[in-house]
């Protein structure tokens, strides 16, 4: 019997019987199939993601500032939108595939647009930043931040 190791979120696994998830450090699957379709779950966004309600200070060159001090860095050139006085945003992981693999990939909900970012210096224990529990990032998206 050949075991195949998989992470995934430590709050994310699936019942069969219930189509719900519960709580999970990691697997170990001795079927390939069954890692196949862990991945899928999770690339669909269907998996329990971490995420949290933070709040942007500023934006400049392509980079947030978040109230807690945090810094996260985009690569992308879209227009972000008027920054508010400590602007409610969301931030999550969600699995991307990259080249021939997978790897998770931090996202940061603000103005109704979604960006990939890069965490520069993240602060773990702040006031204004809350941990959001059982939600999946297809449900974070779906949130009024995000689009």
């Amino acid at each position: 019997m050949t075991a195949f190791g998989f992470c995934i979120p430590h709050e994310s696994q699936i019942n069969d019987e219930k189509g719900i998830f519960k709580t999970l450090a990691f697997i170990e699957l001795t079927d390939s199939e069954n890692l196949d379709y862990f991945i899928n779950l999770e690339l669909k966004g269907k998996l329990i993601t971490v995420a949290y309600n933070v709040q942007v200070k500023k934006y400049k060159n392509n980079s947030f500032e978040l109230v807690d001090g945090s810094i996260l860095k985009t690569d992308s050139s879209r227009y972000v939108g008027y920054i508010g006085y400590n602007e409610k945003a969301i931030l999550y992981i969600r699995i991307s595939r990259l080249g021939g693999g997978y790897a998770p990939q931090w996202k940061l909900c603000v103005n109704r647009h979604i960006f990939n970012v890069e965490i520069l210096k993240l602060v773990r224990n702040h006031h204004s930043k809350r941990r959001i529990s059982g939600k999946t990032p297809l449900e974070i998206e779906d949130m009024s931040v995000c689009h």
